[in-house]
């Protein structure tokens, strides 16, 4: 939790140029990529035109936990960020099983992530019922 905390504060505070920085860098160490500059990348993948501007990057942090194995207290603690603070984060389990024909396959399952995320606290409690 402390790692996945400390990486999306960091990422938070990264500006576009910073990201293009590091996407850059990425791409540089990558025989098989065969885009080097992260506007031509961006383009490509998410097919934008030459002439079409790059939208704003960085404005909403999505966090996920993907593991084999999520303990009960990391779901508890993400779950409590999701829906008490309004943090998007998502953990999945994930297993892998082999038939007897040699073929993968691999589940998923989401132990936290259908829940709503709310903006705010107040949210959360002004979208309570009242007594009756």
């Amino acid at each position: 939790m402390a790692q996945l905390l400390e990486y999306a504060a960091w990422a938070d505070e990264l500006s576009d140029a910073q990201i293009h920085e590091i996407a850059e860098d990425y791409f540089s160490t990558r025989d098989g990529v065969q885009e080097k500059l992260f506007q031509n990348a961006f383009r490509k993948l998410f097919d934008i035109p030459e002439t079409g501007e790059l939208p704003p990057l960085n404005q909403k942090l999505r966090l996920f936990i993907i593991a084999q194995e999520i303990p009960t207290r990391v779901v508890r603690v993400c779950r409590f960020l999701r829906t008490s603070h309004g943090m998007n984060i998502t953990c999945i389990a994930v297993s892998t099983f082999q038939t007897e024909a040699g073929e993968r396959l691999v589940s998923m399952e989401a132990k936290v992530g259908d829940e709503g995320v709310i903006s705010s606290k107040t949210e959360q409690k002004n979208t309570s019922q009242p007594f009756r």
